[in-house]
């Protein structure tokens, strides 16, 4: 019997067929999908979960396996959020330096004041500069081994991660909504979504943070699940 990949085509080894549950694991693009043996029906979709490989891989994570290890990385790189934050930076700094160098020319009292408040103004336009600056050149790196770890760079950026691969029970993804409302009273709605790990002592971490597509965070959810070994499992809240 050969087994072929579904979403690659190619030749999945015995070793990677599990026969009780029917389900296989490329070892060239790492997708998990259900196969069948004999004209037997695979797995149907409400019984595999996300294991039997239901959700593509999407474009711009880059998949590679070196001593054991699988790492996933992803560029943030995005011509649209480079403008973006590009623009806003100029802008927001232009603006709030134009102000802070006449406030210093100020003299007395009040003056002290102005530029002390118009620092909160610099400061966040750093901050802008910087994530503009991390857009262009930061990547996000996923490493699935005897440990699973996320490291955002070069550039410093919170939301690190490391936990043993052992204390890993489950991977699931929850939905995150915020909204707020402008000036004229308009109210906006934004989504996004949060892979996150359930440990087996019970706590719960979250190991990717406001991810823009749902299909990215359960496809990683798949991924991680298949190479630690996990069972998929439904969780309260999950997407």
């Amino acid at each position: 019997m050969r087994v072929s990949c579904k979403s690659c085509g190619a030749a999945v080894p015995a070793a990677n067929l599990n026969l009780d549950r029917m389900v296989a694991k490329c070892g060239a693009c790492h997708a998990v999908f259900a196969f069948a043996v004999d004209g037997a029906a695979p797995p149907t979709s409400a019984s595999a979960g996300h294991e039997e490989g239901a959700v593509p891989r999407p474009r711009g994570l880059v998949l590679d396996r070196m001593g054991g290890e699988l790492t996933v990385t992803k560029r943030w790189f995005s011509w649209i959020l480079v403008i973006f934050f590009s623009v806003f930076a100029v802008a927001w700094n232009g603006i709030s330096w134009f102000m802070m160098l006449s406030a210093l020319h100020e003299i007395g009292e009040a003056g002290g004041y102005i530029v002390a408040f118009l620092s909160l103004f610099c400061f966040v336009g750093a901050l802008v500069a910087y994530f503009a600056l991390a857009v262009m050149v930061n990547a996000t790196v996923i490493t699935v081994g005897h440990e699973l770890t996320v490291r955002h760079g070069p550039l410093p950026i919170p939301g690190n991660r490391t936990l043993s691969a052992s204390e890993v029970d489950q991977l699931y993804v929850t939905e995150r909504v915020s909204r707020s409302s402008s000036s004229n009273g308009r109210r906006s709605l934004s989504i996004s979504f949060d892979l996150r790990v359930r440990l087996k002592n019970g706590d719960g971490v979250i190991l990717l943070r406001s991810l823009a597509e749902a299909e990215e965070a359960l496809y990683l959810e798949q991924l991680i699940e298949g190479e630690l070994g996990i069972q998929n499992e439904p969780v309260r809240g999950e997407l």
